[in-house]
């Protein structure tokens, strides 16, 4: 919890959210050299990172564009119709050999 406290104040001057507002999530490396986190304030998610060697960077990632719609598909052209199949000759038994 105390980590989570930690990462909320140093984000709080990246962000510009007092650190009562932020909300830590999706921490990772906590053990590491490196840390990575989401710092979520008024709405806005913030990717944040931070190594042993630098101070903590956080940034709201950009928009991601619409899925455009797909393109219309062509209607399939009609199936000529199959001709019917003349039926087979019974075949008639086999004796069995012997």
């Amino acid at each position: 919890m105390r980590e989570r406290a930690r990462l909320a104040a140093e984000s709080s001057g990246s962000i510009g959210c007092p650190q009562g507002e932020i909300e830590i999530r999706n921490v990772s490396g906590e053990r590491a050299r490196y840390w990575t986190w989401e710092a979520v304030c008024r709405g806005h998610v913030y990717q944040c990172s931070k190594s042993t060697s630098s101070t903590s960077r956080c940034a709201e990632p950009p928009p991601v564009a619409p899925i455009a719609p797909a393109a219309p598909v062509a209607p399939i052209a009609p199936v000529a119709p199959v001709a019917p199949v003349a039926p087979v000759a019974p075949v008639a038994p086999v004796a069995p050999a012997g």
